[in-house]
């Protein structure tokens, strides 16, 4: 009923005096708890760790610690939902996180979302909405909440179209923070151009970027 294996590697590939440390553990595997990966990082000024377990049908609890040498700067712990059933219709996506920071000025921070993806069928407009995926989600933190919203849509093989639009609210000065933005990619050769802007109460923004395909 329970079983036990684990693998490790040290990748001495980085910055200088910083050593990465991956490994993957399927540790008291029982149906509840599919397995743990394990990942690490070393450095001259601190460290960082992450483990992660799998529960089966969508579940993922992710605990993380970091600080100096010899001391925690801040640990913390997440939970997210993404069912994942095939043929069936998927419900929301969910993530819960909390950590704890004494050395910060924040020294307790959270964070609770819900996120639900859809898929246009082409059945109700047209043909072309069929690629059309629209993202719907909100957020609370300590900060305050959210709402989100995206839609995405390819309009040839070489070039996708997004919108952005995001509502939060500041809950020390008591206001409404909107912000909207839109983002455009096109294929050129063997990669890509993306092109984005975004208006914000402090400003636009406008940024350009290329990538070449790997």
């Amino acid at each position: 009923l329970l079983r036990f294996g684990a693998a490790f590697g040290i990748v001495l590939t980085g910055a200088a005096g910083t050593v990465y440390i991956h490994g993957a553990a399927a540790a008291l595997t029982s149906e509840l708890f599919h397995d743990w990966r394990l990942e690490g990082q070393v450095g001259r000024g601190d460290w960082r760790g992450v483990a992660t377990c799998s529960l089966g049908d969508g579940c993922e609890l992710k605990l993380h610690a970091e600080g100096p040498p010899g001391n925690i700067s801040e640990a913390g712990a997440a939970f997210r939902l993404q069912p994942r059933a095939p043929g069936k219709t998927h419900g929301p996506d969910l993530e819960f996180a909390a950590s704890l920071a004494p050395l910060a000025r924040e020294k307790v921070r959270y964070s609770a979302g819900i996120r639900r993806t859809f898929r246009g069928d082409g059945t109700k407009f047209s043909p072309w909405t069929s690629s059309v995926i629209s993202t719907i989600g909100a957020s609370l933190t300590q900060k305050g909440p959210a709402v989100d919203a995206q839609v995405s849509q390819p309009i040839s093989k070489d070039l996708d179209v997004s919108l952005q639009f995001r509502l939060a609210q500041d809950r020390k000065r008591a206001v409404l923070l909107p912000s909207a933005g839109a983002e455009a990619s096109y294929k050129v050769g063997g990669g890509k151009v993306v092109g984005g802007i975004t208006s914000q109460a402090g400003g636009t923004q406008v940024v350009v970027n290329t990538a070449s395909a790997e």
